[in-house]
Formats: C-alpha cells, structure tokens, sequence
C-alpha cells in the first residue's frame, strides 16, 4: 500500500492507494444481476416506494468478503425508522438494497473514496480518525483508493466535497453535524457520488427550507445512540462505586445529546444498583458557551467528588476532558470518557480512567463502503454500535462478575432486550 501526502492552500490531503486485486465476489454478484437483467437493482428496492431509482457510482462498484462490524443495514422508513446495530434489528443491505450500477463500464476499477474532516485533524484521535481508519480499511481491502481533505474552516467544506467529487470518487465521507448541509447540497450537485455523513442524521423530516427530494437517494446518516452510551457508563460506574454515590458532568441540555446522555446514565446506574444516588450536572449556558467551557467542567467535578461521588463520567467535549482530568487528582475516585477510547487522548486522566463509552465509528464506515461498493447502498440512517473501551492500566480492578454483568448489559442492548427511554 501507498501513501503520498500534498498539500492543498491551507488544508491537507493524504493519499492510501492498495495494490491488490478487487476480490471476486462483486464480479459474481454482477454477473448475476446481469443474468437477470434487472438494470433498477438486485435488491427489494420496487417494494419500498422510499427507495428511489438505485444510485449509480462514478465508479464500477466493488467488494470484499468482510465488511466489519456487522452493523445491519435498512432503508429509513416513512416514519423515520433508522437500523440499529445495537438493536439487532435484523435487515441487511444486501436484504432491501438497490444496485448501484456502473457508471463507466470499466469492471476493473476499483473505488475511490474520500473523506473530509470536521476541521480538525485527520490524527485527532477521535471521530475524525475513527473514520478515515474505516475509509482506509474498507479501499486496501477493496483494491481501492482513499483521500482525506483537513478544511481550514466549516465554510470550505463546500469546495472540499467539490474537488473531491470532480476528482471521481465514487463514495464521500464527511465528519460531523457542522458538515450536514454542505453534505446534503452535494448530494445533490452529485447524484452519481454516494455520500456518508458520520454524525449527521438523516430525519424521517425535510430540513426547513428544503426543496429537493428526501431522503437523498445517496446519502446515509451514520449514527449513534446516546442513550447506549450513557447506559453503559452507569452500569460501569455503578459497579464501581463504593460510596453508592456518582456523578456525570454533561454539557448543555440545549443540546439533544446531552439530554441523551444524562437519561441513559440514570439508567445504567439503576440497572445495576437500584438504590445509587446519581448526579447528573448539564452546562447551564448556551451551546457555544458549553463547548469550550473546561474551567465549568473542572468545577462541576470538583463539586461532585466534594458531594461524595467517587465516580465521574465526563461527557461533554472539553467540558468532559476537563471533568476526568480534575478527577484523576481525586485519590481513589474513578472517571469515565466518552465517544473514543480517551485513554490516548487524555494522558492526564489516567490515574482515574477506568474506561470510556465508545461509538465505533470504523467498523461501520468500513461496512457501508463495502456494501456500497457491492452495489448495495441503502439510503437513510444506519445506527453503529456502541460498547465499552479497553480497562488498560485498571484491568485488574474489574471483576469476573463486573466482566459478566457489563457483557449481559451490551448483549441486551444489542438485543432489544434491555431498552433504554429518552428524557423528555
């Protein structure tokens, strides 16, 4: 495998090209579909009227024989309906998608896939690279070819996707809410690209303002649970706990996430221990002010280890970081990160960092290029899983029984078995 790097003005474009051959099974799968001579698809697509006309990309489409994660996926319904991973809902790509047909003609040619980040780093340890490692996993298995882009700002996003898709890639990846309408507008500047917004849900309802077709045909909202994730912490800081008390520091409750976040933890914690007192702080300011208030977020830790919470989930950006980096000085109390494993993101944190709630971004960016790539692509929002990081340096403080509970717990969420209600 290859890599070159240039760079482009102010941003930064690396380059992964795979050497190997496209593997047979896109062959047979297009062979097949020719047989039968059915040019609007292999999949199920005439039966949802929500599916459209199948996308065609730049590129001939190609696959491999392991996508990932396993993360299921199904076009969003009417309503709205998105697949879940974590719910085992059961529907597969492969199940109701529609084929994505050659728009070259060249069966040789394998995928070109770009990826543009939020604005921050391609290394940043977070969503950023979680993704562009599923980018780069999915085009060096598929023979392919990946391209980030780093923007200097949110409003160069536009020209990002642009010289992208004029570059002829097949599949875009965009990280990051600030990046949903620029992703939505280029769908629709390029019908023939299919695009993946991490972070970006694509909602049973139109934008306000919008015009065009919804869902885009060519776009899929890759998603995450909040609420799973703030369960699983509970249940990890319940187990943990031995004052019966603890505490999560959130960021604004202007923000949906947050809100997620604080009813899953309230959750997890009972599941394990009905009679735990719980915490619960969110930010009291506005979203901007929230997203960079460290010194708020130091305080309210402080204020819940002062209130005799011996465990702390810091969820919040840098209201989070700041939260388990004023715990680690708390002798004897533990903290929890959120999103990515912040074991390497927050050295500081160590002496307190038990583990982190962690969407897994790269196995379900990876799987959906290679369905893509198959010529199952299906529209609407497809839900990754979430689960708990590595115990690192603190193994040996979780049990057996804690292993086993935590394993019960995942397993029920995945199931559908465990649910978990949203806050109001």
């Amino acid at each position: 495998m290859t890599r070159a790097v240039r760079p482009i003005l102010r941003d930064h474009v690396q380059t992964a090209a795979a050497t190997t051959m496209a593997p047979t099974r896109w062959l047979l799968a297009f062979a097949c579909c020719a047989m039968m001579a059915l040019p609007a698809g292999c999949g199920s697509a005439d039966s949802d009227p929500n599916m459209g006309e199948p996308v065609p990309m730049a590129n001939d489409p190609r696959s491999n024989s392991a996508g990932g994660s396993g993360s299921d996926s199904a076009l969003q319904d009417e309503a709205g309906a998105a697949v879940d991973d974590n719910a085992g809902a059961g529907a597969s790509a492969e199940s109701e998608g529609a084929l994505i047909t050659s728009g070259t003609g060249d069966q040789n040619a394998a995928p070109r896939v770009g990826l543009i980040t939020d604005g921050g780093a391609i290394d940043d340890l977070g969503f950023n690279q979680a993704a562009w490692e599923g980018v780069d996993q999915a085009t060096e298995l598929l023979g392919g070819e990946a391209t980030s882009i780093v923007p200097a700002t949110i409003a160069d996003i536009p020209g990002a996707i642009d010289e992208l898709a004029q570059a002829g890639n097949d599949v875009i990846v965009t990280v990051g809410a600030a990046a949903s309408d620029a992703t939505n507008e280029g769908a629709v500047r390029y019908p023939r690209v299919i695009f993946l917004g991490v972070g970006q849900p694509q909602s049973a309802d139109a934008p306000e303002g919008w015009t065009d077709e919804w869902p885009l045909p060519n776009v899929a909202g890759v998603v995450f649970r909040d609420e799973y994730a703030g369960f699983l912490a509970g249940a990890m800081a319940a187990h943990l706990s031995t004052s019966g008390t603890v505490a999560a520091v959130l960021g604004t409750a202007l923000d949906p996430r947050s809100t997620q976040l604080a009813a899953g933890f309230t959750a997890g914690v009972a599941e394990v221990d009905p009679d735990a007192t719980v915490l619960a702080t969110q930010h009291p300011g506005t979203l901007d002010e929230a997203a960079t208030d460290a010194d708020w977020g130091e305080a309210a830790a402080a204020d819940a280890l002062a209130a005799g919470a011996d465990v702390i989930f810091g969820a919040g950006g840098s209201i989070g970081r700041a939260a388990i980096v004023a715990t680690a000085a708390q002798e004897g109390a533990w903290c929890i990160g959120l999103d990515t494993d912040a074991w390497p993101r927050v050295p500081d944190a160590h002496p307190c960092l038990i583990t982190s709630a962690v969407h897994l971004v790269t196995p379900i960016v990876s799987q959906l290029i290679d369905e893509a790539a198959a010529g199952f692509f299906v529209r609407g929002d497809h839900v990754g899983r979430t689960s708990l990081a590595e115990f690192h340096d603190h193994d040996a403080a979780v049990t057996d029984a804690m292993r086993i509970d935590l394993d019960r717990i995942e397993s029920g969420l995945a199931a559908g078995t465990i649910v978990v209600g949203s806050a109001p």
